[in-house]
C-alpha cells in the first residue's frame, strides 16, 4: 500500500465533518458529540480498513508459517516414532 494511501479517506472525512460543504466557520457546535462523534467513528473505520489491508497483505506469509510449522511437527513425529521402535 502506497505511504498515506490508507488515510486519504479520514483525511476527506476529517475536512467534510470540520468544514462541510459550506462556508468555514470557527467555534465548536453546542453538542460536541456533533462534532466528536462522526471523528471517532470515522478514525475507527480508518483502523479497520488498515487492519484489514494488513491482514490482506499477510495472508500468504501466515499460510506459509502454518504450513512450516505443520512440517516441523510432522518430522518431530516421525523422529519420535523411530526413537521409540
Amino acid at each position: 500500500m502506497p505511504k498515506f494511501e490508507g488515510v486519504k479517506e479520514l483525511a476527506r472525512t476529517f475536512h467534510h465533518i470540520l468544514f462541510g460543504d459550506r462556508h468555514v466557520s470557527y467555534g465548536s457546535p453546542r453538542n460536541h458529540n456533533v462534532l466528536y462523534g462522526p471523528i471517532i467513528t470515522a478514525f475507527n473505520d480508518t483502523i479497520r480498513r488498515l487492519e484489514y489491508a494488513v491482514l490482506e497483505e499477510n495472508k500468504d506469509d501466515r499460510i506459509e508459517i502454518k504450513v512450516a510449522m505443520e512440517l516441523e511437527t510432522s518430522k518431530k513425529r516421525c523422529k519420535d516414532a523411530k526413537t521409540k521402535s
